[in-house]
């Protein structure tokens, strides 16, 4: 998940968000790592939403 976590946080970046917003979000994108049992780019739209 490394890529996709620096990925994620690069265009949140981008987009100005602020540095808290992102640590929030990517705790919860690495959250879903155990939940789905995948990398979260394999998580399908009905896994996300029961997350």
């Amino acid at each position: 998940m490394g890529n996709l976590r620096e990925q994620l946080n690069q265009e949140m970046a981008l987009r100005d968000f602020s540095i808290r917003t992102r640590q929030a979000y990517l705790f919860w994108v690495e959250g879903l790592v155990p939940y789905t049992a995948r990398s979260p780019d394999h998580a399908g739209a009905e896994e996300i939403r029961s997350f």
